[in-house]
């Protein structure tokens, strides 16, 4: 939108300048992550996906903008580029100008991404950070942000306005380290594995119950319940046949790195 992606800030002014109310709301919307004000464009039950993440409630979303921006003071989202498609959704360039890390960061409730200390952060990550930009489809309700989706694409040239991006993070992405895999990864704290499914396949039928999930992470931890692990079962198990196949898991896994609570993952 305009140079590098811009608006004028008076709404009066960028209507003049031939801005939809989408345009701007999207605008918003994206460039409001940090100080929460992203929240004003919001439709009800607005959902946030966050690369290599499901959807997430956008009080969620914001839960985590506001623990990071504590860390990362410097923390600027820029709106690079807004393209309306043809099915009425938007396609929306974006990128993360995180910059220096310069407070402990609490580990996050809810969430498998884990407390980072300053103290301990690797030479390598005590710099300014900054992520590439990042390609977004953005439903609208109502002049509304609905859904604001990222599945991992990025752009490494050509977009006006763009910082250049930390060439580790660029690495790790490619690699395929997405979202905030990659950053905490960077940070020298690596998200936890999910649980291999061979070892939870007590039977070896090729299929896991939510009996057998929980036999082989209760051995670790004595918090997980059965009834938690049911709920994991149910958002895994796609053909909806009660148990979770080989392929059900890993793509589960993969789209939510959270869908087994971290702390279940680490051993007594």
């Amino acid at each position: 939108m305009g140079a590098a992606g811009s608006i004028p800030a008076d709404e009066a002014a960028a209507k003049e300048a031939g801005k939809t109310d989408d345009e701007i709301a999207i605008y918003k919307f994206c460039t409001g992550l940090a100080d929460g004000s992203a929240k004003e464009q919001c439709a009800e039950g607005c959902e946030m996906g966050p690369p290599g993440a499901p959807p997430l409630p956008m009080d969620a979303m914001l839960g985590i903008c506001g623990k990071m921006v504590v860390a990362f003071p410097d923390w600027k989202s820029l709106c690079l580029g807004i393209t309306k498609n043809d099915d009425g959704t938007y396609s929306v360039l974006t990128q993360q100008v995180i910059g220096a890390m310069k407070a402990d960061l609490p580990a996050i409730e809810g969430t498998p991404f884990p407390e980072v200390k300053l103290a301990d952060l690797p030479d390598e990550a005590k710099i300014e950070m900054t992520l590439p930009v990042e390609v977004g489809k953005y439903t609208m309700e109502g002049g509304k942000v609905k859904q604001g989706l990222y599945v991992g694409e990025i752009k490494e040239d050509g977009v006006e306005g763009a910082a250049a991006s930390t060439p580790a993070l660029l690495e790790l992405i490619k690699g395929g380290d997405l979202g905030f895999a990659c950053f905490f990864k960077f940070m020298g704290k690596p998200l936890p594995a999910p649980p291999a499914f061979d070892d939870m396949d007590a039977d070896g039928d090729g299929e896991l119950t939510a009996e057998e999930i929980f036999e082989a992470l209760s051995k670790n931890n004595p918090d997980v319940t059965l009834e938690r692990v049911q709920e994991i079962v149910a958002k895994a198990d796609a053909d909806g046949n009660g148990s979770v196949s080989k392929q059900e898991w890993e793509e589960a896994t993969a789209k939510d790195p959270g869908l087994v609570p971290a702390a279940w993952l680490a051993k007594e």
